[in-house]
């Protein structure tokens, strides 16, 4: 969370109230751990991050690389995310786990505010893909803070001990 709070205050996205609010949040121990020993989260799993292929002709393997989000976190939340987005095995369930913890987690919290922020500084999205092109528009269209302010509340939340 601190490379995502550097770069929010480049960009001057929170108040003064509100990034001491992010930075006491960040600065809690993680409330799941009690419950889940962390583990190893890419951050941002997907094909576009993967090459099938082999090394001097030795077997095929899938390499993955770009750890720039990589983080310790909830076991299976890479998972949890690809069912987000169209997978058709709930793992969470499958395995028993605390949903809430999943749904209301600050670290992926942060990242889906921080992008949006982004889609809507882009000025070159020329060689964007469609589907990318049109969230970019979308995001410029909205000029309003209820993002940040939502995130801002949970991470109000999270410091308090009240439910997320």
């Amino acid at each position: 969370m601190n490379l995502l709070i550097a770069e929010s205050t480049q960009l001057n996205i929170f108040t003064g109230e509100e990034l001491d609010t992010v930075k006491k949040a960040a600065a809690k121990p993680l409330e799941y751990s009690k419950k889940y020993t962390p583990t190893f989260v890419h951050g941002d799993i997907g094909h576009h991050n993967c090459i099938w292929g082999n090394i001097n002709g030795g077997k095929n393997k899938l390499y993955i690389f770009d750890f720039g989000n990589a983080y310790y976190g909830l076991p299976y939340f890479e998972e949890h995310i690809c069912k987000l987005h169209g997978d058709n095995v709930d793992i969470i369930e499958a395995m028993g786990l605390d949903k809430s913890l999943y749904e209301n987690n600050l670290i992926s919290d942060f990242e889906r505010m921080f992008w949006k922020i982004t889609e809507q500084l882009t000025e070159d999205y020329g060689f964007c893909r469609d589907w990318l092109a049109s969230n970019i528009e979308a995001a410029k269209k909205d000029a309003s803070r209820a993002h940040i302010t939502e995130f801002t509340e949970k991470c109000r939340k999270y410091i308090r001990g009240t439910d997320l």
